[in-house]
């Protein structure tokens, strides 16, 4: 029988790929990910138009590829991304919000709802996840858009976007 031990695999710049501890637990070290929500809220988002949710705190950047709002991916890969938004002020005379994924100039449905809860709520979740092919170069963001009524509606700074690569 053979067996090769290992406990870290390098690139030849000397960077760990790949880490193997005592318990046989594998880490990648420089596998992109990132974890970001709102420094502040986001007030009275604009009506009748894709508006860009602004995440401007990053928590975790793990190779530095989030800025502008968005993800960049470095390396084509499917990327499992995830998303919960906390809404405010929500208007019950819109015709409904949407929330998407926009990847490069493609944009994805990921929640919809009709807001028509007979009195303006205080608050409302919009969550999603996905995992997408991503080629190297293409930023992903997220866009909400409030169908009509007044633009009265608060993205919570309670709000966060996270993603990573899978393979």
């Amino acid at each position: 029988m053979s067996k090769i031990l290992v406990n870290e695999l390098a690139h030849t710049n000397n960077t760990s790929a790949l880490a193997v501890n005592s318990n046989g637990l594998v880490t990648k070290p420089a596998l992109p990910a990132f974890y970001v929500h709102p420094t502040n809220k986001q007030t009275n988002i604009a009506v009748n138009s894709n508006v860009t949710v602004i995440f401007d705190n990053e928590v975790q950047d793990q190779g530095g590829n989030f800025a502008s709002n968005g993800f960049t991916a470095p390396v084509n890969g499917f990327y499992h991304f995830s998303t919960y938004l906390r809404l405010e002020n929500i208007d019950s005379a819109a015709g409904y919000y949407l929330l998407q994924w926009q990847i490069g100039g493609t944009n994805l449905q990921a929640h919809l709802f009709d807001p028509d809860f007979g009195q303006d709520n205080t608050y409302f979740a919009m969550n999603s996840s996905l995992t997408y092919y991503v080629t190297a170069g293409t930023a992903t963001t997220l866009l909400i858009l409030q169908s009509g009524g007044t633009s009265q509606t608060d993205i919570d700074d309670d709000s966060w976007f996270s993603g990573h690569l899978v393979g």
